[in-house]
């Protein structure tokens, strides 16, 4: 229950801080959202699709970068483990059920399995102020495209590792 306290009271302001913090919009999305809020737009259903399709043919999931004008797009798919299941999962405890439906009488969260595709986190960076923060990495590659998406990817992941990190802390 307290992990279901934490997502229902902090993930938000937790996002909003680090998007803040990374001057991103910082989105966890689902096809099947319990919050109506991560409902997953057509273009990040499109990307929830692959990464179920990459992980069904055993192929590796590999975050996806899109560089849009002066917008940089990352999309880093969310897989489920056995803490996830505790709420998502098909064996759900009934007062964690019951705690779930009062707080989203709409779930559509659950029947999920270990090591599934649950959602993603959709990354937003805007170029010119990922520059200012990468400036020096940008001036000694700056024909170098591939180092380019690494330090977006690596930025990205930062995001997500920041944010699973600030879950487990509250989660103390």
């Amino acid at each position: 229950l307290e992990a279901l306290a934490f997502c229902n009271h902090q993930a938000i302001p937790l996002t909003d801080s680090m998007s803040t913090k990374f001057n991103a919009s910082i989105k966890h999305v689902s096809d099947k959202n319990r919050n109506p809020n991560n409902k997953a737009n057509k273009e990040e259903l499109k990307y929830i699709a692959q990464f179920k399709k990459d992980l069904a043919t055993k192929q590796e999931i590999k975050p996806v970068v899109i560089e849009k004008r002066n917008q940089v797009q990352f999309y880093y798919p969310i897989e489920t483990n056995t803490m996830c299941l505790q709420c998502h999962g098909t064996q759900i405890k009934p007062e964690v059920q019951k705690q779930i439906l009062k707080l989203y009488p709409n779930d559509l969260a659950v029947g999920y399995g270990e090591n599934e595709v649950r959602g993603i986190w959709s990354i937003t960076f805007t170029k010119w102020k990922m520059k200012s923060k990468k400036w020096e990495v940008k001036r000694n590659y700056p024909s170098d495209k591939k180092m380019t998406k690494k330090v977006y990817i690596i930025t990205g992941i930062g995001v997500v590792v920041g944010l699973l990190a600030g879950y487990l802390y509250y989660q103390e």
